[in-house]
């Protein structure tokens, strides 16, 4: 007990002082700014979501590309297995659309809810946060909001639960796995790169109680507001 009490207060590092680049963070939030705002409106610009998302990024690698005399020092700087990773889910996604599997899965869950709003929406939470612990979110909410359209029009439900139970699901349950969130994954290989290594089996040993935890609680919500 004296031990303790003979500790000084806990000094914490200043978050500042993570900071190497403050040039590179102010094109990094200014570019972070323009892709929300070209993916909120980029449908009355008549260009795809990936193109919105690119430009800004493409902003950055100007940037990083005027401060060096080699073109290789930029790109030696760029996680390509993050992008080459992202990059497959996005196949990946895109190969359960083609083959039809997430519209039989929207017809399942219309057979399965029989015209009940509040058991369509809980399949809906449950099946696309189960989907997105394993395939990015992002691409995820991009292919299945055609699958809640036809379940709202042949079911003769209001898509506007369906939406909510599809943006919650997708939300929450990536954050059960390191793959499930471009977050989550960034984070864990910035981590394993300062030798501090996290396995898959130990991330989610901690998350999926929680993540169980939110999905509960989330469903509560999202029945108590039809």
């Amino acid at each position: 007990m004296s031990r303790h009490r003979n500790r000084g207060p806990l000094q914490l590092p200043n978050p500042s002082s993570a900071v190497k680049d403050r040039g590179l963070l102010k094109v990094s939030l200014v570019s972070l700014g323009l892709a929300v705002t070209f993916l909120i409106v980029h449908t009355f610009l008549g260009v795809s979501a990936a193109l919105a998302t690119l430009l800004p990024a493409f902003l950055i690698l100007v940037y990083e590309s005027s401060r060096s005399t080699e073109v290789r020092d930029v790109l030696g700087r760029i996680d390509w297995q993050i992008f080459f990773f992202f990059g497959g889910l996005f196949i990946l996604v895109a190969g359960f659309a083609e083959t039809g599997l997430l519209v039989q899965l929207g017809g399942w869950m219309v057979q399965e809810s029989g015209g009940n709003l509040a058991l369509a929406v809980t399949l809906v939470l449950w099946s696309t946060a189960l989907i997105s612990q394993i395939v990015d979110n992002v691409p995820l909410v991009t292919v299945f909001i055609p699958v809640i359209g036809a379940m709202s029009s042949i079911s003769g439900v209001s898509i506007a639960p369906l939406a909510w139970a599809l943006a919650v699901g997708t939300g929450i349950g990536g954050m059960a796995t390191p793959i499930g969130t471009a977050s989550n994954l960034v984070a864990l290989n910035i981590l394993n790169k300062e030798k501090k290594r996290l396995s898959f089996s130990r991330f989610a040993k901690r998350s999926v109680p929680l993540t169980i935890v939110d999905l509960l609680i989330a469903n509560a919500i999202l029945l108590l507001r039809l």
